[in-house]
């Protein structure tokens, strides 16, 4: 495990997050994306004024640490062990974004909203949007664990979906080393290729949020995610 400082220079934030090495950047900074949200959508909407219409899957993530004065650029794809080797400090700073890269979000949205309607609408879901007005931000669901604790999960978009997994964060947080003190999840990844995360055998399903959530049954006993089978 590393810890890595992040801090963000937008909206003054600091957070001390332990991360496995091979860890994607990526899947770091989705997860303070979204912690910050409300807060970064109101700091970018007084100079964006269409951010807070689009919403937080429309904006990117730049990094950079700070060396002898100078900023160097740090890659999303980069994992926190090779990042860890020259900087313990990280600062990311969230930007609207547009162009071709806003089309390929636009049409990821949609995919995820099409994936999320099945699973909200199918028989004996318990599964809830967050905002119903704006079914993309992801669902939810309250349900007792094998612990038998009462925990809220959500599934959360994620800007690059569906080539990477979508954002999963669970309150309160599992006594769980895949879950950060945030309750957000870590995905699993290949030992023999760090870079593809297990994810890789879902996305190109019709519906990959369904092999996930029972994955998620079968590992968690989460009682309201359904299996397969039924």
């Amino acid at each position: 495990m590393k810890e890595i400082t992040w801090v963000n220079p937008l909206i003054g934030t600091t957070d001390y997050v332990e991360s496995q090495e091979d860890e994607i950047i990526r899947d770091v900074a989705s997860r303070l994306l979204w912690k910050y949200n409300d807060r970064i959508l109101d700091v970018l909407n007084l100079g964006y004024g269409n951010v807070r219409n689009v919403g937080i899957n429309m904006l990117t993530i730049k990094l950079y640490y700070i060396t002898q004065g100078r900023k160097v650029p740090i890659s999303l794809r980069n994992t926190i062990g090779e990042i860890a080797q020259d900087t313990d400090k990280i600062y990311w700073i969230p930007e609207p974004i547009g162009g071709s890269i806003s089309s390929k979000i636009k049409s990821g949205t949609e995919l995820f909203k099409t994936h999320l309607k099945y699973i909200v609408e199918i028989n004996g879901s318990e599964w809830k949007y967050i905002d119903k007005k704006r079914p993309e931000k992801g669902i939810y669901v309250s349900s007792k664990w094998r612990d038998g604790v009462v925990r809220v999960s959500k599934i959360l978009f994620n800007a690059e979906y569906p080539d990477v997994p979508p954002t999963i964060q669970v309150t309160p947080r599992p006594k769980d080393p895949c879950f950060d003190s945030e309750g957000f999840l870590h995905f699993a990844q290949r030992r023999e290729k760090t870079t593809h995360l297990v994810w890789d055998r879902y996305k190109s399903h019709l519906n990959p949020l369904i092999y996930l959530i029972d994955e998620l049954y079968d590992k968690y006993g989460i009682d309201l995610f359904f299996d397969l089978k039924v």
